[in-house]
């Protein structure tokens, strides 16, 4: 199906983006005297739509799979748990992506450590996913 193609690379790319930005931050995103850079967020607040948007893709991808999985009468076992997993993973981060991304829009109490787990989690979990979609691309 071409859709899951166009999802797979737009996965991967925001993947590849959240990576480099995760990793780089530092290096730029504080003053010497440790307090954030002013206006370092912003690349991040950016970066946030693409999260959603490849939130959305990969709830609904991984539900459309498990659900074919589901319902074959003897799936086999190392692909029902593969897409299990990613399923119930990209629900796990959109629970938590989602208040705190609300925060940030309310300019209240966001919980950093949420962000870090979300910026190094998202990037393998949408990776793997938009490998996944890639290759059983047909045609």
């Amino acid at each position: 199906m071409q859709t899951d193609r166009v999802i797979g690379i737009y996965l991967t790319l925001v993947a590849l983006v959240t990576a480099a930005q995760a990793v780089i931050y530092p290096a730029y995103g504080y003053e010497p005297d440790g307090t954030a850079a002013s206006g370092a967020a912003a690349v991040w607040h950016v970066i946030n739509w693409f999260l959603a948007l490849g939130l959305a893709a990969m709830l609904y991808t991984t539900y459309r799979e498990k659900r074919r999985l589901d319902a074959e009468a003897s799936p086999d076992l190392r692909r029902w748990v593969g897409a299990s997993v990613k399923f119930y993973a990209a629900v796990a981060l959109t629970l938590a992506f989602a208040p705190n991304w609300v925060a940030v829009f309310a300019e209240q109490g966001e919980v950093g450590l949420v962000w870090y787990a979300i910026n190094t989690s998202l990037p393998i979990l949408f990776a793997v996913e938009g490998a996944h979609l890639w290759r059983n691309v047909r045609g």
